[in-house]
């Protein structure tokens, strides 16, 4: 009898353990990846946002390009504010990088003045780069997406040598890199040494790939993630992202796999806008993603 109990117990642990979700809420469980939360989701209203995500205990924050488009002109403003909310900033979006000709230039120099600033904040390590340069009515060409990557290449070299400050990659819906092809193309031709990848499940799955392949294919290169939902919108065919457990990602299988691959890397909530007709405010977004991460993850926020 204590066999046939004993084999009971031996397979359902057994069967548990191959479930991507196993142990990840289990208290003893030790999560090595950094966690931040995003401050896109207040849009212009920094000031809320640094005092709301202090509020729900995140202790480091992604500063957006929308808040660095305002304080362009008062940048010490910006670095005195987030100095005073003790919070932390590894990561911020630089901006858009462009290929044509007639804007690359301008576009470089702008989102390069983004890694300035951000340098001076508390905790400054990486900014992101995304692009504004996908082509009208056609796939982009591998000639386009290498061009990007070599762009990329040189800012990230720049950042590096004068600032010390990493850049990374975000792959992005309706830019240059939205699907999985694209991402490929680019990080095949960037120099690791200068740019990694921040992977945006979302973007990456909209995109039409799959995150949890992504995670373990880019392994050696992803040095951020962007972590939030993707769920429909209401009464129409579009896609929208929206807070994490709300929509319809592998997030079990995405962070069995970010536990098994030992990420040690930045996790950012990104929330990029409160759900259209979820009639929430982006408090309420950020308390949603952190139930989910102490609930469902076992993360200790």
């Amino acid at each position: 009898m204590y066999r046939r109990e004993f084999v009971k117990q031996l397979s359902a642990a057994a069967a548990a353990s191959a479930l991507p979700w196993a142990g990840l809420a289990a208290p003893e469980a030790k999560w090595k990846f950094k966690l931040g939360y995003a401050s896109i989701t207040w849009g212009g209203n920094f000031e809320v946002a640094l005092k709301e995500i202090a509020s729900q205990g995140f202790k480091a924050m992604q500063i957006s390009g929308i808040t660095y488009g305002a304080f362009k002109d008062k940048p010490q403003q910006l670095i005195d504010l987030v100095k005073a909310s003790g919070l932390q900033v590894p990561v911020s979006s630089a901006g858009n990088l462009r290929i044509e000709p007639d804007k690359k230039e301008g576009a470089f120099k702008s989102c390069f003045d983004v890694v300035k600033i951000h340098s001076q904040l508390p905790g400054a390590k990486i900014v992101q780069v995304t692009n504004g340069s996908r082509p009208q009515g056609r796939q982009p060409t591998t000639d386009e997406l290498k061009q990007l990557a070599s762009q990329m290449n040189e800012f990230g070299k720049k950042a590096q040598e004068e600032l010390g400050i990493s850049v990374v990659y975000h792959n992005h819906m309706r830019q240059l890199g939205e699907t999985p092809e694209e991402v490929d193309v680019i990080l095949q031709n960037c120099n690791p040494k200068h740019i990694q990848f921040l992977l945006d499940i979302a973007h990456y799955q909209w995109g039409g790939g799959d995150p949890v392949k992504a995670l373990d294919q880019y392994r050696d290169l992803i040095k951020v993630i962007h972590l939030k939902d993707l769920g429909p919108v209401p009464d129409t065919t579009d896609k929208q992202f929206m807070e994490l457990g709300q929509g319809t990602l592998d997030l079990p299988g995405i962070f069995g796999k970010l536990r098994q691959n030992k990420f040690k890397g930045w996790g950012i909530i990104e929330i990029d806008a409160v759900p259209k007709g979820s009639g929430r405010t982006p408090l309420q977004c950020a308390e949603l993603c952190k139930k989910y991460m102490v609930e469902k993850v076992g993360y200790p926020i």
